[in-house]
């Protein structure tokens, strides 16, 4: 169900969000007193209040298990009858959205029945991202999981704009995100990638295409990429091993992927 339809989010189709927080956060706002604008990143939000959101010129009734966004830089402000808390996640801008096929949301949307299977979804995320920031050995797989899973909630988000009720994810799914997560250095087709997360290579491929709206192959060099710009940004390894932890051992063919990702060389991204 849609609850206001109010100027849209339009994403690139197919491409990794780049996750910059993700947490529990208390809101106290109650006259509309603090204008939140962010120029260079969006926001998911989940709110556990009711209140009432003003953002492009409408003015929308927020109620436990909303899902907001807010566009960069669209501005808003929140008026709240008592204090409370929402999940929100800040994702960095993605770029111009070609002509053509986008994910689309609107920027607020009420789940009803679904907001269970949401919630839960939203949770991980922030589980995953929390992971993340510790910096373990596993950090890389974390950080690329969240950034996957967020996609996949949107994308869920999208279905439940269109159809007025969200698509459970195929129990599958996740564990084939995990195997790709857990891989990356290893060179394995895609049926073997399957059949790690106990799926056949076609049962994989359209969920991926359904959840992601990526091809096997693109996931793992998204995720290699975001892999690897992490450690660029967190770790003192050479580029060269960098490239080998995540999969792409030759310098040159690392370095050419990683500009045509990025625009610049990973000598660059390490500034």
């Amino acid at each position: 169900m849609i609850v206001a339809p109010t100027t849209r989010l339009r994403l690139p189709l197919g491409v990794l969000p780049h996750i910059l927080r993700a947490d529990r956060f208390p809101f106290f706002d109650r006259t509309h007193e603090t204008r939140y604008h962010h120029p260079s990143f969006n926001a998911l939000h989940l709110h556990l209040y009711q209140g009432v959101r003003r953002i492009a010129g409408v003015e929308e009734k927020l109620e436990p298990g909303d899902y907001t966004l807010s566009p960069a830089p669209t501005p808003s402000t929140y008026s709240l009858p008592k204090p409370g808390f929402h999940l929100c996640v800040h994702f960095a801008a993605m770029g111009p959205v070609p002509d053509g096929p986008a994910l689309d949301l609107p920027l607020h949307l009420r789940p009803g029945t679904a907001g269970t299977h949401l919630g839960d979804h939203l949770h991980e995320v922030l589980r995953r991202h929390a992971l993340a920031r510790r910096r373990g050995p596993a950090a890389v797989d974390h950080a690329a999981a969240a950034s996957s899973l967020l996609l996949a909630l949107l994308h869920e988000l999208a279905a439940l704009d269109r159809e007025g009720t969200a698509r459970p994810s195929h129990p599958g799914f996740e564990r084939l995100l995990t195997v790709i997560d857990e891989t990356l250095a290893e060179d394995l087709s895609a049926a073997a990638l399957a059949q790690r997360a106990g799926l056949t290579q076609t049962v994989a491929s359209r969920l991926l295409r359904r959840h992601l709206g990526l091809t096997m192959a693109s996931l793992r060099l998204h995720r290699r990429i975001e892999a690897a710009r992490h450690l660029l940004a967190v770790s003192d390894l050479p580029v060269a091993a960098i490239g080998r932890r995540v999969g792409l051992p030759d310098p040159q063919h690392f370095n050419k992927v990683f500009r045509r990702f990025t625009g610049f060389s990973p000598g660059a991204a390490r500034g």
